[in-house]
């Protein structure tokens, strides 16, 4: 083992440094019953590991059988809710969980979930990473997956769709836009369970549990008829979390997997739907051919579903996908001025404002600053004549101006637009925005070699990124740090900003920028 430091690495993560589980294995190696290759193998499959731990009546799972049963034995009632939670929230799936997953997962109210976990705490079968956060050991949890009743498994999968279901459409519920296509789709019953909770509140309990939510949904998609109807309800209603949150490497994951299911039915609305969202997920994820090929396919199907509010947005974010991939500017004004039709023949003032606002970009991207300017004055001035304007709406706009202005080099109106923007981002509380505003203003200082500036801002808009776990602004600010770097001549710590770059963008599944990959080569 001393020459093969890496094997034996590898053997004691899979053991999970239990030290019943070193032993045993240990043993095994010094008796020649088997080689470190072949337990490790064994120990990476999940149906295998416990028999590899078997020991006569001292083994793995006896050792822990027998806490379980002590648990069953007990005289208090926690006892035996806590030996029978715990065979129940080994089924969830992801390295840790909230108490109120569980609770889901249990169908149980929160406070007695919990009691529950904390005595399976105390019993040493649970740990507890943060307050309110509960972890399985693998071995623990492979013990409790076989103490699964029949049905169990099954139950539990639904009650944790039905969880995730209830939040994602509680916050739909509570957008202040419609959707345009699908609005008798959905039943007001599926967010019942989650009525009294706010916007921040929702997107919070979403946000702690998003990497459950999309285990849950790949094993729902081979799942029962009913599983698979309860993943498109997820996948059609987590926009606006999606959106409100920037996981757009989740919601990508979602509506791909929710597509699957629904893209050859013969009611073309849920396809649209997805295929629309589908469009915005891949524009922010900066694939703008596929978020254009999406956004066409969508179009398509609305021509059936004879929307022209779908149809026009369809339009809006179709040229606006054009006109970022850079070589179809041509076609995205076509497709812009189109839309811009359409919504003033329908009287749509709100989308009449995004047409103005990618018509801006299309000048802007064109060299037409005159036409830029021309067009970005309307986009705001209509949508600000409105009433009750949320502050976080008339800040994204003011942002896209800003960006744009900066993109076509105007960086003093750039600065101007993207200050009021972080303004209205900070003031609705909105610190994702805020962090978007704040590293486009660091960047903005590097063209201006005000690099002392440039460090503070990006420097802030990092702390909001991680604490946010905003990754794919956390990439993009790191290579602004790296540009900043550079310039100041410290080039050692550039390279380690790119090189985080570089590893947040590989560990999403994105491509890695140009800049980022030709730097590192040098």
């Amino acid at each position: 083992m001393d020459q093969d430091p890496g094997s034996t690495r590898e053997l004691v993560r899979l053991c999970g440094r239990l030290p019943l589980a070193l032993r045993i294995v240990g043993s095994q190696l010094a008796t020649g019953r088997r080689s470190i290759e072949e337990i490790t193998a064994a120990l990476a499959d999940e149906r295998a590991k416990l028999d590899v731990l078997d020991e006569a009546d001292h083994g793995v799972r006896a050792t822990i059988g027998l806490s379980v049963e002590a648990l069953r034995q007990g005289t208090h009632p926690v006892d035996l809710s806590a030996a029978d939670a715990l065979a129940q929230v080994a089924l969830i799936d992801g390295e840790d969980f909230s108490v109120r997953l569980a609770a889901a997962a249990l169908d149980v109210e929160e406070s007695d979930a919990e009691a529950a976990l904390e005595h399976l705490v105390d019993t040493n079968l649970l740990e507890t990473p943060t307050l309110h956060r509960y972890r399985l050991h693998d071995l623990v949890r492979s013990v409790g997956r076989d103490l699964a009743r029949p049905g169990d498994a099954a139950a539990v999968r639904r009650n944790i769709l039905d969880y995730f279901v209830a939040l994602a459409w509680r916050l739909d519920d509570l957008a202040p836009t419609r959707r345009t296509i699908g609005n008798g789709w959905n039943d007001p019953g599926w967010s019942r369970s989650a009525a009294q909770l706010d916007i921040p509140t929702t997107a919070d309990h979403l946000d702690s549990d998003r990497a459950a939510m999309l285990l849950a949904a790949r094993t729902a998609a081979t799942g029962s008829e009913h599983e698979r109807e309860l993943l498109v309800r997820l996948a059609v209603g987590i926009s606006v979390y999606a959106m409100h949150r920037k996981r757009w490497a989740e919601w990508r994951d979602l509506l791909l997997i929710g597509l699957d299911l629904v893209d050859e039915q013969p009611d073309p609305t849920l396809p649209a739907m997805l295929r629309f969202d589908l469009g915005l997920v891949y524009d922010e994820l900066y694939d703008f051919a596929a978020g254009a090929a999406h956004l066409e396919r969508a179009l398509a199907l609305g021509h059936s579903l004879e929307s022209r509010a779908f149809e026009v947005r369809c339009l809006t974010n179709l040229a606006h996908a054009y006109e970022q991939s850079g070589d179809g500017l041509d076609r995205a004004r076509v497709v812009a001025e189109q839309a811009l039709q359409m919504s003033q023949d329908d009287g749509d003032v709100v989308q009449e404002s995004w047409c103005h606002l990618v018509l801006g970009m299309i000048a802007g991207r064109a060299g037409d600053l005159v036409a830029q300017r021309a067009s970005f004055e309307p986009a705001i001035d209509l949508y600000l004549r409105r009433p009750d304007v949320p502050l976080s709406h008339a800040a994204m706009r003011y942002f896209i101006v800003g960006a744009a202005y900066q993109q076509a080099g105007q960086l003093t109106d750039a600065g101007a637009a993207l200050e009021q923007s972080l303004a209205l981002y900070r003031e609705a509380g909105r610190t994702n925005g805020a962090c978007e505003a704040q590293q486009h203003l660091g960047e903005i200082a590097v063209e201006l070699s005000r690099y002392e500036e440039a460090l503070t801002r990006f420097t802030e808009a990092l702390r909001m990124a991680i604490a946010n776990e905003l990754w794919d602004g956390e990439a993009a600010i790191r290579v602004g740090l790296a540009r900043t770097y550079q310039a100041l001549g410290r080039s050692s710590e550039a390279r380690t900003e790119l090189l985080a770059a570089r590893q947040l963008y590989t560990g999403h599944g994105v491509a890695v920028p140009g800049e980022v990959t030709e730097q590192l080569a040098e």
